[in-house]
């Protein structure tokens, strides 16, 4: 079994194309360590003295934010499911037809700047988005980047054939020592702010059997490093959907994807 995942992550031709999309990947991240350890003291001291008497709004985004439900940028021909704080669209230029995004209402950049409903909230969505792939016989994996120009939290959640989670999850190990980038695992329930001071940029995947992985990039780190890696033969074999600018359709055939998915969903 050990062997047959590893084949996940050897590589194939589409490498060349992975390493084209790396290099577009933007500035290195280099981070004073003295600096992240006064701003997390200084969290701490915010913490410690108890929650405001009035909860702040979320942050306005410095510029045009595609994702923020209140702007005139969102495709709202997308949106699939909303909640309170947070809501359900369809990615535009997914990798497969329910390829779908989980996001804030609000602006915020990262899971480790959220406040504790957005998290629940998010939580919720992603439990009954598990439920209703596996009601089809799919996994799904979850992920979220925070590094480059990701202004905006977004959960990436692709279904994929019913493969084992610690295949999934293997093979994002193994592709990630292939480009020198080390994973580490842990449980689904460790929160955000364990992961990363807020500002830190961070990679996460979750899988169906709580076992995620997580690495904060110190370097150059593809955009499209979930993709690439779900786009593998013995995933989705699918290279040729790795940059979501080749996946793109028309606005009426994505209206009609996001109407059946939210269809689908509603139960």
């Amino acid at each position: 079994m050990f062997a047959e995942v590893k084949v996940y992550c050897v590589p194939t031709p589409t490498h060349t194309v992975q390493r084209e999309s790396q290099e577009e990947a933007g500035p290195n991240f280099f981070f004073d360590q003295r600096a992240l350890d006064s701003a997390h003291r200084k969290q701490k001291r915010q913490q410690d003295r108890g929650p405001p008497a009035k909860r702040r709004p979320p942050p306005q985004p410095r510029g045009p934010c595609w994702f923020c439900l209140g702007g005139k940028e969102v495709e709202k021909h997308l949106v699939v499911s909303i909640g309170d704080h947070t809501y359900l669209a369809l990615s535009k230029g997914g990798m497969v037809p329910e390829h779908v995004l989980v996001l804030p209402i609000g602006h915020y950049a990262a899971s480790t700047d959220a406040p504790p409903e957005v998290l629940e909230e998010l939580g919720k969505f992603k439990s009954a988005l598990r439920k209703y792939f596996n009601s089809k016989d799919q996994s799904c994996v979850i992920f979220e980047r925070n590094y480059h120009q990701s202004q905006h939290l977004q959960l990436q959640v692709i279904p994929v054939t019913k493969i084992p989670s610690d295949a999934l999850r293997q093979a994002f190990i193994d592709y990630g020592w292939s480009m020198g980038v080390w994973l580490e695992t842990m449980p689904r329930e460790t929160p955000p702010s364990e992961l990363a001071y807020t500002g830190v940029p961070y990679f996460l995947a979750e899988f169906d059997d709580g076992g995620n992985v997580f690495t904060r990039p110190y370097g150059r780190f593809s955009l499209q490093f979930g993709r690439e890696v779900l786009a593998a033969p013995l995933v989705l074999n699918l290279p040729n959907r790795i940059n979501w600018k080749s996946c793109l359709a028309t606005k009426d055939e994505e209206t009609k994807a996001a109407l059946e998915m939210r269809k689908n969903f509603e139960p």
